[in-house]
């Protein structure tokens, strides 16, 4: 059974156009890895710096394994890399109520 989680990461302070540029069109093989990984359904809303993300996967496990090694997820990072306040801030969020 696919698995639904969220989590929050936040934009670098002025790089909002830059975080929306880069996310106007992903490249196509970051799109196919995250598919082989699979990744079923992944969306991010932003309010102001902060980004949540809603993700459905296969496999969490195995996303999150296969995602550490891939050579076209490092890549990806390291375009957002300054983009991204990546230090470690990603907090993943609880469900609290859902209506399906």
């Amino acid at each position: 059974m696919p698995e639904r989680y969220a989590i929050r990461t936040w934009i670098s302070p002025g790089r909002v156009d830059d975080y929306l540029r880069l996310h106007t069109r992903t490249p196509l093989e970051l799109d196919d890895d995250l598919r082989a990984l699979g990744v079923l359904e992944w969306r991010i809303w932003r309010h102001g710096d902060e980004l949540f993300h809603e993700i459905v996967v296969e496999d969490r496990s195995r996303f999150r394994a296969g995602s550490a090694t891939s050579p076209v997820q490092e890549r990806w990072r390291q375009t957002l890399a300054g983009v991204l306040a990546l230090d470690g801030r990603a907090d993943r969020l609880d469900l609290v109520w859902e209506l399906t």
